[in-house]
């Protein structure tokens, strides 16, 4: 997909540099759109993004990987509203700017606030920006010089705690031991039950899994470093953040996130069956009591479907309903990626179905928010 571009050159550091201003500066808006490659690439020879908002802002592919990140926000209107961009970045900042300035968004942990470079409006020019980024690659490796210094005390203190945490476990573990496994007949007990709980147990890795070609793709739609920051400010200028969709079921069974541009999310008839299915009890299923809703899965598969003999699955759905079988996190394993395909997880989390070992699981979305056609 050619709009899956953060991979590129044009995104690629940690450390970023935004043009703000605190009202519009003609000359230098125009200096810089005639520039604009010239001077990505000025910046990227110094590992430093390049953001010019206006340019930012217009560009069909920025939005499709902010869709996929945020899909309730609406596009920011560059003639209306990127001022308040502007206005926010600033604030954020806690520095005072003065027409035009270079805001520094440094893509590291360590809190020490940055400076601002101004840029005098008569004085634009190639080599005033080029010597700028040089100044700013000092500053950011000054920065990095002390957030190693940071990061070492942190990571010692890190150590610490940990060796001290894995002592208490293990002690714990063997306490443990000591009390519940006391003779040979009860190991044996104990190991027949973890075999009965196999897909349960195998729930938070295998249904989990993402094919490799969909983890690269949602890793090319991340909004890395200071991309993140310019949504969270869309998001406070929209008043719209994390807002969770409703979700529409037509008559046909096709799912769409209704507040989302209606994206619809496609899955095959057996992983669709054991979502409706979950989406038919809030209150969640245990994989080892799965098998006392055979009927009623089967049921559903009927209905998506619309076929009469379906022989060619029955077996299928005996495998989905079994809980020693690995099937169902298959299929939830599927209904993850669905959901993945159209929106982050930390919306989609929402929707798929989730829970503990050994708790019922469920998908947790409020169903005041399902409809049904």
């Amino acid at each position: 997909m050619k709009y899956l571009f953060m991979k590129a050159s044009l995104f690629n550091h940690n450390n970023s540099v935004f043009y703000v201003e605190t009202e519009f500066q003609p000359e230098l808006n125009r200096f810089i759109r005639k520039n604009y490659s010239k001077l990505v690439k000025l910046f990227n020879s110094s590992n430093l993004n390049f953001y010019y908002l206006p340019i930012l802002l217009e560009d069909k592919r920025y939005w499709k990987i902010v869709h996929y990140n945020r899909p309730y926000v609406q596009p920011v209107s560059v003639t209306d509203e990127i001022q308040q961009v502007y206005d926010i970045l600033i604030k954020r900042q806690g520095t005072e700017v003065i027409k035009g300035a270079l805001l520094l968004s440094s893509g590291t942990e360590f809190p020490d606030s940055l400076p601002v470079f101004t840029l005098i409006e008569k004085d634009a020019s190639l080599k005033s920006f080029k010597n700028m980024s040089h100044k700013i690659s000092d500053c950011f490796d000054r920065l990095k010089d002390s957030q190693v210094r940071f990061r070492t005390v942190v990571s010692d203190e890190k150590k610490y705690l940990h060796d001290i945490s894995m002592n208490e476990m293990f002690e714990s573990l063997v306490e443990e031991t000591a009390e519940d496994v006391t003779s040979y007949e009860e190991t044996v007990l104990f190991s027949t039950i973890s075999t009965i709980r196999d897909a349960d147990t195998k729930f938070e890795t295998e249904a989990f899994r993402l094919a490799d070609e969909i983890r690269e793709r949602l890793e090319l739609l991340k909004e890395y470093g200071a991309l993140s920051l310019i949504g969270d400010v869309i998001e406070e200028i929209q008043k719209t953040k994390n807002k969770i969709s409703s979700l529409f079921i037509t008559n046909d069974y096709r799912i769409f996130l209704k507040d989302y541009g209606m994206k619809e999310v496609v899955m095959s008839p057996l992983p669709k069956s054991l979502f409706l299915l979950f989406l038919n009890h809030p209150e969640g299923i245990l994989f080892k009591e799965l098998s006392n809703h055979h009927d009623e899965l089967l049921s559903i598969y009927r209905n998506i479907t619309l076929r009469e003999n379906i022989d060619a699955v029955m077996e299928s759905i005996k495998a989905m309903t079994d809980p020693l079988n690995n099937s169902v996190n298959e299929k939830c394993s599927r209904i993850r990626s669905a959901f993945l395909e159209v929106i982050t997880d930390d919306l989609a989390k929402n929707y798929y179905i989730t829970g503990k070992r050994g708790e019922p699981k469920k998908i947790t979305l409020n169903r005041e928010l399902v409809s049904f056609q």
